[in-house]
């Protein structure tokens, strides 16, 4: 029995997990103090690559270990919370999209005065006779946006 697997005979609160590192792959057997940890959770665990750790997904929880191997058991570090990263890039998606329509509708603006109408149309004068106006940025028809989640409250070995 290699000395990692140890702690899991020791204390019964270390239990097992198996995870593969990529879909359809090999799957490796993890321990966790973690009884929360369920199928399809992406975690960090100890590994020999990159900076010492690397993300498996859960594919069986409370796996009976093999006891006589004398391979090391290596620690699953922390699940990661992927739902604040998601938000995130909705938001992203969401900002492109009102930027893409408000760069339409400024073109739409600049063909109406410049081909229609014969103005020459210079944003960045039309913006300094605005601010002379007293008028501020224009506003826009679209809601505001949620503001982006605090970062402080995340749960990670960096925070």
């Amino acid at each position: 029995m290699h000395d990692s697997r140890i702690v899991c005979l020791m204390d019964d609160s270390a239990h097992g997990v198996t995870a593969v590192y990529e879909e359809g792959g090999k799957t490796n057997e993890f321990k966790t103090f973690d009884d929360t940890l369920a199928k399809d959770d992406l975690v960090v665990v100890e590994s020999g690559t990159r900076h010492g750790y690397t993300v498996v997904k859960i594919v069986a929880t409370g796996v009976d270990l093999d006891f006589d191997s004398d391979d090391r058991l290596c620690w699953v570090v922390s699940r990661i919370e992927t739902d604040i990263h998601e938000g995130i890039v909705e938001q992203e998606k969401t900002i492109v999209s009102r930027s893409r329509a408000a760069e339409r509708r400024r073109r739409t603006v600049e063909e109406v005065l410049s081909e229609q109408l014969g103005y020459e149309v210079d944003p960045v004068k039309m913006a300094m006779e605005r601010k002379r106006r007293g008028e501020g940025v224009p506003e826009t028809r679209d809601p505001p946006m949620k503001p982006f989640p605090e970062r402080n409250n995340r749960t990670g070995p960096n925070d």
